[in-house]
């Protein structure tokens, strides 16, 4: 039986099994179905008794996924970063400081080619599918 983090981030689109969340979140790119996995992934996230790992990557796919609650989460923890549930969950081998701020950046960085692709899809929906001609039959 699987767990509810790997029902939503632990099988792909093409409904086969993954050890590797990033398959399912930057599969969603290409899936628009992955907006049916969002509220099971807001759920995790606001459920205390989720593992902090979990919550942290629940996280981390809504913002790379663009969505709104994945960003107002990062934006309210940001003000006491360390009463974050995931916080020294990921730790810089560098500077030996919290580095989950640092992926959610660059998740939100990412979410950009949702934008771009979301866009592209709503401009060229109304794009004519027949010449100017065809459809003012010039004479």
């Amino acid at each position: 039986m699987l767990t509810r983090f790997e029902e939503l981030l632990g099988i792909d689109f093409a409904g086969q099994r993954t050890d590797d969340v990033d398959d399912v979140i930057y599969g969603g790119y290409d899936h628009a179905e992955h907006r049916e996995r969002v509220p099971g992934l807001v759920s995790l996230l606001d459920d205390a008794s989720t593992a902090d790992r979990e919550r942290y990557v629940a996280c981390l796919t809504l913002v790379a996924w663009g969505e709104p609650v994945g960003y107002r989460m990062v934006r309210e923890l940001s003000r006491e970063p360390r009463k974050a549930p995931w916080y020294d969950l990921l730790i810089d081998r560098k500077f030996s400081v919290d580095s989950s701020y640092g992926h959610l950046s660059a998740a939100a960085a990412d979410s950009r080619e949702l934008e771009i692709s979301a866009y592209i899809s709503l401009s060229t929906a109304a794009w004519p599918t027949t010449t100017y001609g065809e459809r003012h039959r010039l004479r």
